[in-house]
């Protein structure tokens, strides 16, 4: 099951739909027909995975430090 079949199917149950889970893709694609996808079923992040580890784990801290001050229901 892709990600984009995943927040589908929550997204199609009510309970979980109101859980406000956050859905972060953080994948090696870049094409813009998938992102697309992705932003019509209401993710809140689409991001590219970086070729170094030291660029990936930049890329995950700024998503982690962005959550800890997101505020949601």
């Amino acid at each position: 099951m892709t990600g984009l079949e995943l927040c589908k199917r929550i997204y199609e149950h009510e309970s979980l739909k109101k859980k406000t889970i956050p859905f972060i893709f953080l994948t090696t694609t870049n094409d813009q027909l998938v992102i697309s996808q992705a932003y019509e079923m209401f993710i809140q992040g689409f991001f590219v995975k970086p070729s170094s580890i030291n660029e990936l784990k930049e890329t995950i801290r700024m998503i982690v430090e962005y959550w800890k001050f997101s505020r949601h229901p």
